[in-house]
């Protein structure tokens, strides 16, 4: 019997990664212009810097899989930060919180199931270096939000991981491709 849900592979969770990192660099950027809120610049620095050095970490791994390094954002990405960019004042805080609280649970919880998945040693290694990282990411977040007045419910239902085999809503699953 074949598996159910296909496993995490090497070039699929590249690609996904270098896609996620580049656009949190972007929405960090447009925080550390438009935002006036100490706590979000303070963030936003963080995050482009974590995540540009994740992608510099990826680079490597990335061309020996042959994977393209420097792609343009995906329309999914594209579309959240043209929303972004048009907020503005404690719209824009509070809407760049919620995206990086559910940007980050959603990475913390794909790279912890890449951790038992993925068989690339070198890449494995990267995952299991990252992960506390992006915890932190969660964590600082989750201070961030509750400094721009975003409530502990909306908070704690945004920032919470998706337990691993659990739905299967998960927007980029490619387990139709079939190659």
């Amino acid at each position: 019997g074949q598996a159910i849900k296909e496993s995490v592979t090497t070039s699929s969770f590249l690609k996904e990664s270098i896609q996620c990192n580049q656009a949190e660099i972007a929405f960090a950027e447009a925080a550390a212009q438009k935002s006036q809120n100490d706590e979000v610049k303070k963030f936003a620095e963080e995050i482009r810097k974590d995540h540009t050095d994740a992608n510099q970490k990826l680079k490597p791994l990335a061309q020996k899989s042959g994977v393209a390094v420097n792609q343009p954002l995906d329309e999914k990405h594209q579309k959240k930060l043209t929303e972004l960019q048009q907020a503005s004042g404690a719209d824009f805080d509070q809407q760049f919180a919620k995206g990086m609280l559910k940007g980050h649970a959603k990475e913390v919880g794909r790279y912890q199931r890449a951790s038992t998945q993925l068989q690339d040693p070198e890449l494995k290694q990267f995952v299991e270096e990252t992960l506390p990282t992006l915890r932190q990411h969660l964590q600082h977040a989750q201070e961030m939000a509750k400094a721009v007045g975003i409530d502990q419910a909306t908070i704690s239902s945004l920032s919470r991981e998706m337990p691993e085999g659990v739905g299967g809503t998960s927007d980029t699953d490619n387990t139709e491709r079939g190659t």
